[in-house]
């Protein structure tokens, strides 16, 4: 998805579906990261051991 980012980013046309849909990959970009975050806290969570 990057690689593609890079790709369309390197042309020299700035408007079309092209490089509107480099802001829609990063966005998706975005949300899988955004999404791993919020799962692996909660993971963490779980397992985290508490003291008293």
């Amino acid at each position: 998805m990057t690689a593609a980012m890079v790709q369309i980013n390197s042309a020299d046309n700035v408007s079309g579906p092209g490089f509107k849909s480099m802001f829609a990959i990063g966005l998706t970009l975005f949300a899988i990261t955004f999404l791993m975050n919020l799962a692996s806290n909660r993971v963490a969570a779980h397992y985290r051991e508490e003291y008293d």
